[in-house]
């Protein structure tokens, strides 16, 4: 087995190590977070999706539900759909997406293999979609954070800009993965203090 081999069993391994002992500290939230859908609306508290992952393999992630059952597809990484997004989410809602609270469960897919801490979020957007397959950033797995969206969050990047992210995004996470993640938790840690996430 080559060094390279191992060193990327070893961060999927971390990787997996970790969101199994994040959920088990995040298991007062998914209480409150089930209670508050079950009495409220009556319904479960968890939203299924499914995205496209790594070598663009569908998978099912799993998200907090932050607004009603009949909302209508409203996708999170267009611009334009922030206020609709704000309208249709509840109350309790709004908080959690507000500090990124709503993609605890991205901790499941995380355990199962399926995404990573860090990598490029999943994305439903027909051109960004398009432009990874084109440039074959689906080599690496979908993450829980990534510096696009921070860099984005912080900065609203043009389009274009976004993607160069999304390829720098993708050639760090494959030459230094264990770096680049330390890096953008680093950086993550403001900007989910500040709830400017959404």
């Amino acid at each position: 087995m080559s060094l390279e081999k191992i060193a990327n069993n070893i961060f999927d391994y971390s990787n997996r190590s970790i969101a199994g002992a994040a959920l088990l500290v995040s298991t007062p939230l998914f209480l409150i977070c089930a209670a508050y859908w079950k009495l409220a609306h009556n319904t479960s508290c968890i939203f299924k999706q499914e995205r496209i992952g790594q070598y663009g393999i569908p998978f099912t992630l799993y998200k907090f539900k932050s607004m009603p059952d009949d909302t209508p597809l409203i996708l999170d990484d267009v611009d334009s759909n922030k206020e609709l997004r704000k309208a249709y989410a509840t109350p309790f809602g709004k908080i959690l997406r507000k500090y990124s609270l709503d993609e605890i469960p991205n901790l499941f897919n995380v355990f199962k293999g399926e995404m990573a801490l860090v990598g490029l979020r999943p994305t439903l957007e027909e051109n960004k979609e398009k432009y990874r397959r084109e440039r074959g950033l689906y080599r690496i797995k979908p993450g829980i954070i990534c510096m696009t969206s921070i860099r984005n969050k912080l900065k609203r990047m043009t389009v274009e800009r976004s993607n160069n992210y999304d390829k720098i995004v993708c050639e760090n996470m494959e030459e230094n993965p264990f770096s680049h993640s330390f890096y953008t938790f680093y950086c993550a840690i403001p900007v989910l203090v500040s709830g400017k996430n959404k």
